[in-house]
């Protein structure tokens, strides 16, 4: 109902929708979770972290293609750009300026930036390696998704973003 009252309050609005793979986006939330709960790394067991892939918030937000079809379902799919955050994080100059096109902006405005302000870090979470323990829970929960979305990807008309997609996730 909330996308279609988007679509009726702006129905040339143009859509970005940034996806990275499943299990770092799952760990990374983790981690952050941890961090909000003031808790340290260490204090969080295997089972604690389990219970945070597994709850539903979680899994929701690492099902790209549930939430594309739900916007898709009303948008068009040429007015969403769809980014895959390994690229936006080795090269956001680049995103930047493929967001400036899909928006119709002017790219050049960019050149003005502070090239460290486009590459400085927002929101950066601690940084700890998966637990080799639980990766086998990851990719329980998200192997289909990981497999299904770049297909989803070609049918909706993205191929270029699925093989970025396949390449990303299958390292």
């Amino acid at each position: 109902e909330r996308i279609q009252e988007a679509y009726d309050l702006s129905p040339k609005v143009r859509l970005i929708y940034s996806v990275r793979n499943p299990i770092a986006r799952a760990w990374s939330a983790a981690l952050m979770a941890i961090q909000d709960a003031g808790m340290e790394f260490e204090e969080a067991s295997d089972q604690w972290l389990i219970d945070h892939f597994k709850s539903k918030g979680s899994r929701n937000r690492g099902h790209y293609r549930q939430c594309m079809e739900n916007w898709l379902d009303v948008f068009p799919s040429e007015q969403c750009l769809v980014l895959c955050f390994e690229d936006l994080s080795a090269n956001p100059k680049q995103a930047l300026i493929d967001c400036c096109h899909h928006i119709d902006a002017n790219p050049l405005e960019l050149d003005s930036l502070d090239p460290k302000r486009i590459t400085e870090r927002v929101f950066a979470g601690p940084k700890h390696e998966i637990r080799p323990s639980l990766l086998p829970v990851l990719e329980g929960i998200y192997r289909t998704e990981m497999e299904q979305f770049p297909t989803y990807l070609d049918s909706v008309g993205k191929p270029e973003v699925a093989t970025q997609v396949r390449q990303h996730w299958s390292s």
